[in-house]
């Protein structure tokens, strides 16, 4: 099999009812679990060993993928949690597998009508998300640290704790001009809060809809959406200005295709001025992120938010 510790090849086996050897290969991973692709027989099956530290995390993920399995959507079924093994400091997290190669790395050899209707598909999963009965999901869908019931919760539990903490960073760190730093102080927050007044139309959000996480064939079909670790209830416009940002950045015509579909399937307005404001403060979070952990991207990052801050504060609305 591999170097796993005796308990946890225990648990596999049991779990997979089968004495027979299991094959393993490690998978690539960005974050500090483990992921493993296992076959046992001819079934294959996705293994991860969460970090302490994401167990919050995957509690969360775990409360909600069953839900989306019973409801026929594709998502990486649960087939058992083990916690506490010996000689094994992560949580095993036991998962079906999902078949196809994430988009990021199979869209570009799409031709052109695969292409379309990858779009038109993702437009319309994810409408499917948002549509789900908010009512029906409320109690498990909340992100731990952001509990949000009412609209007015999506502006003081999320909106305004991003504005202020990424603020609370950049503006000591020098990374923007004073005259920015003055007006953003002034208007963000105020934004934020104004956002607790205005229609926001809660619904269920994957948190991290982009083409990484997205599962196609070569033929561009969707077979499966990965990562529901960030899902959270909250206003779909974030979802699709985070969207917008992580995977049509540099393709505007196909977030337009994308976009298009996602309105046919479900009946909420887009207010794109609401969604150029939240990729802005996606731009605070990136940059942010490079004032912390890679200072070399700093300079960069700092003139893209203040292109884009003055592209919006020109825009009616700010006062």
């Amino acid at each position: 099999m591999t170097d796993f510790p005796p308990a946890l090849t225990t648990w596999l086996h049991e779990t997979l009812r089968t004495v027979a050897p299991i094959m393993v290969e490690a998978l690539p991973s960005r974050s500090n679990n483990r992921s493993y692709r296992l076959q046992s027989g001819a079934t294959p099956y996705i293994l991860k060993l969460v970090h302490p530290k994401r167990e919050a995390a995957i509690a969360h993920e775990l409360a909600i993928v069953p839900y989306l399995h019973r409801r026929g959507v594709p998502v990486a079924n649960v087939l058992g949690v083990a916690r506490d093994l010996p000689g094994v400091p992560e949580t095993a997290v036991l998962r079906t597998y999902l078949a196809g190669v994430p988009a990021s790395e199979g869209f570009t050899d799409l031709d052109a009508g695969a292409r379309e209707a990858m779009l038109a598909a993702m437009g319309e999963w994810l409408a499917r998300v948002h549509a789900l009965p908010h009512a029906a999901v409320q109690d498990f869908w909340q992100f731990p640290e952001d509990t949000v019931r009412e609209p007015a919760d999506w502006s003081t539990n999320f909106v305004q704790k991003k504005v202020m903490s990424d603020l609370s960073l950049l503006v000591p760190s020098g990374a923007l001009t004073d005259d920015v730093v003055v007006r953003m102080t002034q208007l963000l927050p105020r934004w934020a809060a104004g956002l607790a007044e205005t229609p926001v139309a809660l619904a269920p959000l994957h948190g991290d809809f982009y083409l990484d996480n997205i599962l196609i064939t070569q033929e561009g079909a969707i077979t499966g959406v990965l990562d529901w670790e960030a899902a959270r209830l909250g206003d779909p416009l974030w979802e699709l200005a985070r969207t917008q940002v992580a995977s049509f950045g540099d393709t505007p015509a196909d977030y337009a295709r994308f976009l298009t579909s996602y309105k046919r399937h479900i009946p909420i307005a887009v207010d794109e001025e609401r969604v150029a404001r939240y990729r802005f403060l996606m731009a605070m979070g990136d940059l942010r992120y490079a004032v912390r952990h890679v200072p070399v991207q700093t300079a960069e990052r700092a003139a893209h938010l203040i292109r884009f801050w003055r592209q919006l504060v020109e825009a009616p609305g700010w006062s």
